[in-house]
């Protein structure tokens, strides 16, 4: 008995071990991002296990939150920007449709591998489908993509790496060669998580000045709010002396006839 215990217990143990490693673990990464503890990461893999989608929805679904965040400020969003910080306004709100679906198609690239920053919302300059359409073949051109496929890839130094993603369309056109544009180089998902993780450090404090920035001018807007009332209360208030005064004035008229 104890001996079919044992090994009903080795199956088990075996068999949840596999189910671990069959995980392709570096795809559950969008870039530019890495896991903060042994807990998320496990928790991540246990979730994308019982997603039962690809690699690649899994990433795109994290990569709609990213861009949900980094473009409610930006010149894609055609309504008031405190709607495009409301999660509620843009899934279910009817005429946010067409916000939510460029976000969709951003997140898509970012799928794919590419890096997206706040640097690089200021690309697009008016709310339209061209704009979000030259925004994707800008990053797709410029940007260094993650080869979620092939680990054997050569991994290139940082300062390479920063001067590859640092390049504007401009001077990507000028690099190409006789026979067409000159490859792109890519790397693991490891190194490109290294090089990036200051970059986003520095991304967290942007928005974290940014918020406070909002908060600011919204304390602003309730003292400015706050003032306007008690003006009115004033008004209200010497309206009703007005209106006592008018009264007696009348009475007085009325014991004189």
């Amino acid at each position: 008995m104890k001996k079919k215990l044992k090994i009903i217990i080795f199956v088990f143990i075996f068999g949840f071990i596999n189910q671990v490693k069959s995980v392709e673990i570096h795809k559950l990464l969008i870039p530019g991002e890495k896991f903060k503890n042994k807990e998320q990461k496990q928790f991540e893999i246990n979730n994308y296990e019982k997603s039962g989608i690809s690699y690649f929805e899994w990433r795109k679904r994290k990569c709609y939150r990213q861009a949900f965040i980094l473009f409610q400020r930006s010149k894609l969003c055609y309504h008031d920007p405190h709607f495009c910080a409301q999660d509620f306004a843009v899934d279910e709100m009817h005429f946010f449709h067409k916000y939510r679906g460029w976000l969709m198609d951003i997140a898509e690239v970012c799928a794919e591998g590419y890096f997206i920053d706040e640097k690089d919302t200021e690309f697009i300059k008016q709310p339209l489908q061209k704009e979000v359409d030259k925004f994707m073949n800008y990053i797709r051109e410029t940007k260094i993509k993650v080869n979620y496929e092939d680990n054997s890839v050569k991994e290139l130094d940082i300062e390479e790496i920063l001067q590859e993603k640092g390049k504007s369309h401009q001077n990507n056109q000028k690099n190409q060669g006789a026979h067409g544009p000159v490859p792109k180089p890519e790397i693991k998902i490891e190194s490109y998580n290294k090089v990036l993780e200051d970059r986003k450090k520095e991304l967290d404090e942007d928005e974290i000045h940014k918020r406070q920035k909002l908060l600011e001018e919204e304390e602003k807007k309730i003292i400015l709010k706050k003032k306007i009332l008690e003006k009115e209360l004033e008004i209200l208030e010497e309206k009703k002396q007005l209106e006592k005064l008018k009264s007696k004035i009348e009475n007085y008229e009325k014991e004189l006839n």
